[in-house]
């Protein structure tokens, strides 16, 4: 059966809207107001300036001609300086959309090679940036009556897409060549991602990126601002302050979303009764529990398990 993703963003893009993929080119200057994710795989590209965006518990800077790959169901959220507008282009694909495109496609091949990975396209700016433009038109142009034009506009769509996943796999291989002459090989994914996060970021960025994935990884025990902000060897009202002005989250808003994630998953593809998975994604309060998963929902746990667990 196919894996099942709830879309936290109740207007989400597929929602009722596109089965396939969709294509958006915007030049912003303000921050996403809500953290989302969402049941299909992003590749957000940056053609002007430079954004933050924090996905899970890792925080990205995207320059000019650097690419990142959003899987599903990763919790993200992108921020801007007002005072420098940035132009980004994100290509969203289902997976049951690439599974069309070629029969040499299949789960395994795009859960190994379509994970979380920022990629820079160096010599390739201008050409790839071309290609996601007229895609974004073949997208954006009405079905001719003309079955043969029609025909044609689909063939270049698809040849398109393939294209850009063509050029972004062999990015991903350069730069995983690059990694093991650096003598990185045997590091884990995870260890790469630090890595180049790392040696461009803050040492305060890095403290909280580090935190994030500690709060990520113990969602299930109570956590204090105390607790993080020790963790950190930062102050609370210090970590607070930088934990928001890095990551777009607030400390409480994050570890909520990240529990509310998690029993979104419990509840889709478990038995668990509710109150377990209240407790389970450390929930003290299962009424506390109940409203704040309705208030990021839109449904209580009990009304989800029953509309979503036959889509799994």
């Amino acid at each position: 059966m196919d894996e099942f993703f709830f879309d936290s963003k109740k207007n989400g893009l597929y929602r009722n809207k596109v089965d396939s993929f969709f294509i958006d080119c915007l030049t912003r200057n303000k921050s996403m107001a809500e953290s989302h994710y969402h049941p299909y795989l992003e590749f957000l590209f940056v053609t002007k300036g430079v954004l933050t965006t924090f996905v899970e518990h890792r925080l990205f800077s995207l320059e000019e001609g650097e690419l990142l790959i959003i899987p599903p169901a990763c919790l993200h959220r992108t921020q801007y300086d007002k005072n420098y507008p940035v132009s980004r282009i994100t290509l969203s694909c289902t997976k049951k959309y690439l599974l069309s495109l070629d029969n040499t496609l299949n789960d395994s091949f795009i859960n190994k090679n379509f994970i979380l990975s920022k990629i820079s396209f160096r010599q390739k700016k201008n050409e790839i940036t071309e290609m996601f433009l007229r895609l974004q038109k073949l997208q954006n142009e009405k079905p001719d009556e003309n079955m043969n034009i029609h025909q044609s506009s689909f063939l270049e769509e698809k040849g398109l897409v393939m294209q850009i996943l063509s050029w972004i796999l062999q990015e991903k291989d350069a730069e995983d060549a690059e990694n093991k002459n650096a003598g990185m090989e045997n590091s884990t994914h995870e260890e790469k991602l630090f890595y180049e996060n790392d040696s461009k970021t803050s040492p305060a960025a890095q403290k909280i990126q580090k935190t994030a994935k500690y709060i990520f990884d113990n969602f299930s025990r109570e956590i204090t601002l105390e607790d993080a902000a020790a963790f950190s060897q930062m102050s609370p009202s210090y970590f607070s302050r930088k934990f928001l002005e890095i990551t777009g989250f607030g400390f409480k808003e994050y570890l909520t979303n990240v529990r509310i994630q998690q029993a979104i998953k419990m509840l889709s593809y478990t038995k668990i009764n509710i109150t377990q998975t209240a407790l389970e994604c450390g929930f003290s309060d299962g009424n506390y529990f109940k409203d704040v998963f309705k208030k990021k929902t839109g449904y209580c746990p009990k009304e989800f398990r029953k509309l979503f667990r036959g889509k799994i």
